[in-house]
């Protein structure tokens, strides 16, 4: 019992040390490829980095529900371009969908607070794909159980609900 309680013990550590590595590899990648790219000159690059932060977050919360990485997506919740608005939503979408546990929650707090009348805008944003993408988010968000607990006042409560509404029953 004891060898093969011993042998567990090591794959539990190699695997640990495995992920770390992995860890480490996509932190370089983040700083060398990410953070570059999220500033190329051309919206079609600069949207496909914001979209892949968006699986980032969703293959590991644990690491990517931090503000040092959805702070690129939240920037770009402003960009001209749709499809950089559209990947932006997308990212906190998926952060909001992979909250999980009150650890977690709190983590986001504060930056759904502070993201999610821009969210509330968006949701008529002149193009379809922000659009949908902030309506997602929304949902995501009130699923996690964020958009309750959040200390909106009740004008901008009335005021997130009247525009994501309208959107919802405008679309049907």
């Amino acid at each position: 019992k004891g060898s093969k309680r011993e042998a567990v013990a090591a794959t539990a550590a190699e695997l640990e040390a495995s992920l770390e590595a992995l860890d480490g590899f996509a932190e370089g990648v983040f700083e060398d490829v990410f953070c570059k790219r999220y500033r190329d000159a051309r919206a079609c690059v600069r949207a496909a980095a914001v979209e892949g932060l968006a699986g980032w977050v969703r293959a590991r919360p644990k690491r990517y529900l931090d503000a040092k990485y959805l702070k690129y997506a939240a920037w770009c919740l402003d960009f001209p371009d749709a499809r950089e608005r559209a990947a932006a939503a997308g990212v906190l979408g998926a952060a909001f969908g992979a909250c999980e546990g009150d650890a977690q929650r709190e983590a986001l707090r504060d930056f759904a607070l502070r993201f999610v009348p821009r969210l509330g805008e968006m949701a008529h944003d002149v193009d379809e794909r922000p659009r949908r993408a902030a309506v997602a988010a929304l949902a995501a968000c009130l699923g996690c159980g964020l958009l309750g607990d959040l200390d909106l006042g009740d004008d901008e409560v009335a005021e997130l609900t009247d525009k994501v509404y309208s959107k919802i029953v405008d679309e049907d």
